[in-house]
């Protein structure tokens, strides 16, 4: 298990970067193949011999079949948090449940106690009561459901580690709007502090970073927003509409990112654009930044309950003998957080 899980992310690291491989993609993908086929052959206690292909006999063995679902499911379930980690670390806090529990995460607010001037010997004073604020996950289960023409499987052209990357991207794509939809509904547009809209105002959006620094304590704070979310900051700033103002290592590097690094001392990072499943509509608004604190109680809180499951329906349940595999996974998304955040939609 622990063998394919490693093959499996060198196979995800290797689409990004090349040279993180030993042997091409495509060589590479074939070793995590004939490694899950060895090991579910094995695993049912058939013989096995080097380059064995998944024949028809081999592949409706029950245990050959419970073996591979169960290397696929633990590869995706690998490839996950990877993909999580790259794309969320700073606002997503993952948890993950065995099948049946529940999870209840509290947190204790980040507000102070304040301070009362009193004269000696009074003890009339104001009591005040740590907050806590708790909720409740409740994973819901999600499918993808795909299939294959059973020629392509026989004939050893499955492409298991594609397969498997394909499903862990596909679910990060849900989970990802799920995070974005949460956070950017997650102000009505009550607290004026912590959220404002419109067209950008530098002062606006400084005095939003510096409530959500103070909020925390004085914990440097970062801003959030996709590269053409961040580019309005920087259209609204005056760096390019008078280039002479601009050093020119500012000029590379707006050349090299498409906006500036920091914005009147508050750095600015990068969040990936994603499209919506098998459209051309871009999944996170460009209108979208968020100010988070560095290294504090991180908002979004995502639960898993379980493994990947993944089940094949039977050969002769379609009509043109294509195999149709459905995977699902269970997780919920709620905002909950001890500190303070901020979003600004920019117009």
């Amino acid at each position: 298990m622990d063998a394919i899980v490693q093959m499996a992310l060198k196979l995800f690291e290797g689409t990004r970067n090349p040279d993180a491989l030993k042997f091409s993609y495509d060589e590479s993908n074939q070793i995590f193949t004939d490694k899950l086929i060895k090991d579910s052959v094995e695993y049912a206690g058939l013989p096995y011999t080097a380059g064995m292909k998944m024949d028809y006999s081999l592949y409706t063995h029950p245990l050959v079949q419970h073996k591979l679902f169960n290397l696929i499911g633990a590869a995706i379930d690998a490839i996950l948090p990877k993909l999580l980690t790259n794309q969320f670390d700073s606002f997503i806090d993952v948890r993950n449940m065995a099948w049946g529990d529940k999870l209840s995460i509290e947190v204790t607010s980040s507000d102070i106690f304040a301070v009362t001037k009193v004269s000696q010997g009074n003890v009339n004073v104001r009591r005040q009561k740590l907050d806590r604020r708790a909720i409740n996950l409740t994973p819901i289960m999600r499918e993808v459901r795909v299939y294959e023409d059973l020629y392509r499987l026989l004939a050893g052209r499955m492409a298991w580690g594609d397969y498997a990357q394909k499903v862990a991207l596909s679910f990060v794509n849900a989970i990802q709007t799920d995070v974005y939809t949460a956070l950017y509904d997650s102000y009505d547009g009550t607290e004026s502090t912590y959220f404002a809209t419109g067209s950008f105002s530098s002062t606006t959006f400084t005095t939003m970073a510096e409530h959500v620094k103070a909020a925390n304590g004085g914990v440097p704070v970062v801003a959030w927003g996709t590269k053409l979310a961040l580019a309005k900051v920087n259209a609204h700033t005056g760096y390019t509409a008078y280039p002479g103002l601009n050093s020119q290592n500012m000029l590379d590097e707006y050349n090299t990112m498409g906006f500036y690094g920091k914005f009147q001392g508050t750095t600015l990072l990068q969040i990936d654009q994603a499209h919506v499943a098998n459209t051309d509509t871009f999944a996170i608004s460009d209108s979208f930044i968020i100010v988070t604190p560095m290294g504090v109680d991180k908002p979004v809180k995502l639960g898993f309950e379980g493994n990947t499951i993944i089940t094949e329906n039977s050969l002769n349940k379609n009509a043109d003998q294509s195999l149709e595999y459905t995977m699902q996974k269970m997780w919920d998304t709620q905002i909950l957080t001890a500190g303070r955040y901020g979003i600004y939609r920019v117009s």
